[in-house]
């Protein structure tokens, strides 16, 4: 039996999904989304960010964020699946890292979105710039060992 080639693999399943990509878009902010809220929870966990106003204002724009992005699929009648987040544990500057990081893949989305939504993406991406900005604070303001 030949093995499967992982690209002709994935254009095949774009054939029979349809045009389904702007769903799978949603998907994949909503996870994103549902991944940073879960890496704040966990810093809110740690004693230097304990009490940070910064980091509750994060915690709130992720979780209108995942809002904004469920108003989204509603209004496309997209199905999409709001996947759980994964389990994270580190440290402060570590669990900042990666949120920068899943903030900065989510900005990245934010263009894939149809033309349509590009008024919504281009304020959403501005915000998330913003989140982004906030996030380098707080790494900037951690006690360095």
């Amino acid at each position: 039996m030949e093995p499967i080639n992982p690209e002709q693999a994935q254009r095949v399943w774009q054939r029979v999904r349809g045009p389904g990509a702007e769903s799978d878009t949603l998907e994949m902010l909503l996870a994103l989304e549902s991944e940073c809220r879960q890496l704040l929870l966990c810093l809110q966990k740690t004693a230097p960010l304990r009490d940070s106003r910064g980091l509750n204002r994060l915690r709130e724009e992720c979780r209108r964020f995942s809002h904004i992005f469920l108003g989204l699929a509603m209004v496309r009648e997209a199905d999409v699946t709001v996947t759980a987040a994964p389990a994270v544990r580190g440290n402060a500057e570590g669990l900042l890292r990666q949120c920068y990081a899943v903030r900065r893949k989510a900005i990245g989305l934010l263009r894939a979105l149809p033309e349509d939504s590009a008024f919504c993406a281009e304020l959403l991406s501005q915000r998330m710039e913003e989140h982004c900005l906030l996030v380098l604070e707080l790494l900037g303001s951690l006690p360095r060992n």
